[in-house]
């Protein structure tokens, strides 16, 4: 079964995106905020992490630059109430598979999550059918 993390600090938006995703069979642990978010990604591990950038005690875009020094292969799908084009080009070359503007549609939430997963898979996939080259092709020597 796929985990995810949703982190928000909006319980009435969390605890919603936490009831869709159940429904679909995922299971789904909860963040308020920035701290609980990398105490999980730290202990628990997670298939595809949902995170606001707006929280108390750590900002998504900070745990989002912790997240790809520490988690590079976390598939993770921001959402946000602000239409700021800068923070969506930041979180974009940090590594974020989607930027979500809230509120958005229940097939919105979904289809992303579908796609991080499916990404997620492809990417574990390529890793070990395509092993790393160890750089020295076909030398021999001593």
């Amino acid at each position: 079964m796929e985990r995810l993390l949703v982190s928000d600090d909006d319980d009435l938006l969390r605890g919603a995106m936490v009831h869709q995703l159940r429904r679909a069979g995922y299971a789904v642990l909860e963040a308020r905020n920035g701290l609980e978010a990398v105490d999980l990604i730290e202990r628990v591990p997670l298939s595809v992490m949902l995170l606001d950038l707006k929280m108390p005690h750590m900002d998504g875009m900070s745990v989002l630059r912790r997240c790809r020094t520490h988690y590079a292969t976390l598939p993770i799908i921001v959402t946000t109430g602000q239409r700021d084009v800068a923070s969506a080009v930041e979180a974009t070359r940090l590594g974020a598979v989607a930027y979500l503007v809230k509120p958005f549609a229940a097939d919105v939430l979904s289809q992303a999550v579908t796609a991080a997963l499916s990404a997620s898979r492809n990417h574990a996939r390529a890793a070990l059918t395509d092993p790393p080259s160890t750089g020295y092709g076909r030398m021999i020597g001593r």
